[in-house]
């Protein structure tokens, strides 16, 4: 699905009767396909807000922010520290497994496909190695 961003298109439905020629993207789990267009979904925020007040990083941010000292882009909403408007998430998170699985497995496209699903919802300043290192060990993605 990602691959089709790049074209200018418009989807028709055709009834089983005039859809005479349906192949297998059209038989496809329409959640599935949902899922790798707007990238892994994220809800254990309650967790996320468990980290960040354990993670040094993020507590250093969270006292610029207090102090209005904060780089540019940095906030803070609803407990959570957001960078230019993506969820920060501390390197060594334990939701970063899950996050990542959930980003390559949509496709297994490679890390640069992988590190933009993830790049459009989350922040990290070493996302790339991160996202690098997982699909490196992809058994599925290295056949």
């Amino acid at each position: 699905m990602s691959k089709l961003f790049g074209y200018d298109l418009t989807v028709e439905y055709r009834a089983g009767k005039l859809n005479t020629v349906a192949d297998a993207l059209s038989r496809r789990d329409a959640e599935a396909a949902v899922l790798s267009i707007f990238g892994p979904l994220f809800t254990d925020y309650e967790a996320l807000r468990a980290e960040l007040q354990d993670d040094p990083a993020a507590q250093n941010i969270f006292q610029q922010l207090a102090a209005g000292t904060a780089p540019t882009g940095w906030t803070l909403v609803d407990g959570l520290l957001l960078y230019n408007s993506r969820v920060f998430i501390p390197e060594g998170s334990s939701l970063w497994p899950q996050l990542l699985r959930d980003a390559h497995e949509a496709g297994h496209e490679g890390v640069q496909k992988t590190l933009h699903r993830l790049r459009s919802s989350f922040y990290n300043s070493r996302l790339h190695q991160l996202v690098r290192s997982f699909v490196r060990g992809c058994a599925v993605s290295a056949q």
